[in-house]
């Protein structure tokens, strides 16, 4: 009877890594440092941390268990989600007002292979008070909305 129980509790522990685990990032870099402004990288260090943060939080509220990673490159094995700064734009101030951009591309992997690929840009001023708000906190906004729509074409995608 144990050996049933045992058996039983292990069908059920192995079943339970579904299609909806996911594997992130824990920071996404960005995709050319190059062609990132230098106040950008200098002064929204987190950027990336960020981004990843809001997509996890994001992803967990439609039901996947998230599991990260150091490295930007998925395994070979399960779903991982490779989130990518593409770039970040930090212009503007307080007189003429705020002007800030972010573009992201997240790629789905199945077992090393790519499923499929989302691109994405958000916009900001910074809101009500935008002027008064610092430019790090503008591009949080940015990555914060942009992880919400990570999660919602992830939502759509057929695994």
């Amino acid at each position: 009877m144990k050996r049933k129980h045992l058996l039983t509790v292990a069908l059920l522990f192995t079943c339970s890594a579904s299609a909806n685990d996911l594997s992130i990032n824990q920071i996404a870099p960005y995709h050319d440092a190059k062609v990132i402004q230098d106040n950008v990288k200098q002064e929204c260090i987190d950027l990336g941390k960020q981004f990843s943060d809001a997509t996890i939080s994001a992803v967990k509220k439609n039901g996947w268990s998230v599991s990260t990673r150091p490295e930007a490159e998925p395994s070979q094995q399960g779903l991982d989600l490779k989130l990518t700064i593409v770039n970040a734009i930090s212009s503007g101030g307080f007189y003429i007002g705020q002007r800030k951009s972010v573009s992201i591309e997240a790629v789905l992997y199945k077992d090393g292979q790519v499923v499929n690929t989302f691109n994405s840009t958000r916009n900001s001023g910074g809101g009500a008070g935008g002027s008064f708000k610092s430019s790090c906190s503008i591009l949080k906004r940015c990555v914060d909305t942009l992880g919400v729509d990570v999660s919602k074409w992830l939502k759509t995608q057929k695994i």
